[in-house]
């Protein structure tokens, strides 16, 4: 799934899909930790700073398997830019900055499109769809 983000991140999706990555890599650390708790690797009885520090390791793990995958498409990305974007994104997560993280996305899938080929505007919504997408990343 991670693989699957990073890819749609470096081109594959429309840019205003970016917020809508951050909540799933958000999701994908949460998950992490529900399935640590499973296994029993993870304790059930975490306090906020622990299951903070548990979705940081578990969504940089996730994201350092897709760096690594020779699929990710910029494999010219240095192991070094990478330790810097894992270790950036884990503190992030720390301190629940998850606007942070879409520009660390950002910059490691390459920035701003620069082929000029529009991939089009969000398709309309449900006001109720309009209502929940205007919401801030960090009240999240």
């Amino acid at each position: 799934v991670a693989m699957a983000l990073m890819r749609g991140a470096c081109g594959a999706l429309p840019s205003w899909t970016l917020d809508s990555t951050v909540i799933c890599f958000k999701a994908l650390g949460l998950g992490a930790v529900s399935l640590g708790v499973a296994a029993g690797t993870v304790p059930q009885n975490l306090n906020e700073d622990q299951l903070k520090m548990a979705q940081a390791q578990g969504l940089c793990g996730y994201l350092q398997q897709a760096l690594n995958d020779p699929r990710f498409p910029r494999n010219s990305v240095s192991p070094d830019a990478k330790n810097i974007f894992l270790e950036s994104v884990g503190a992030m997560v720390l301190k629940r900055d998850w606007s942070g993280i879409k520009n660390a996305v950002k910059q490691i899938c390459g920035g701003k499109r620069k082929t000029g080929v529009s991939q089009g505007p969000p398709p309309d919504y449900s006001p109720w769809e309009q209502a929940f997408d205007s919401r801030s990343l960090s009240t999240l």
